[in-house]
């Protein structure tokens, strides 16, 4: 009789252990996404260089919007 109270002991463990188990896996977060291929040389060339015109553009702005200021008062 002893035996069979550990076995049931045992089995019911076991039990709570697979439902607590299967209950984390579906409440854990999803994995994150894959990442996105960076490109080629050509691309980051490219993508650098239009960040470098913008800055250099918005530069240029500001230094003839004060010489314009300057001429005009």
């Amino acid at each position: 009789m002893k035996k069979l109270s550990l076995l049931t002991n045992m089995l019911m463990l076991a039990g709570t252990m697979v439902v607590l188990a299967w209950g984390t896996g579906f409440a854990a977060p999803p994995p994150p996404p894959p990442p996105v291929p960076a490109g080629d040389l050509f691309t980051h060339l490219a993508a650098g260089g239009g960040i470098a015109a913008y800055g250099a553009y918005h530069l240029w702005r500001a230094k003839r919007s004060v010489r314009k200021q300057g001429k005009d008062a």
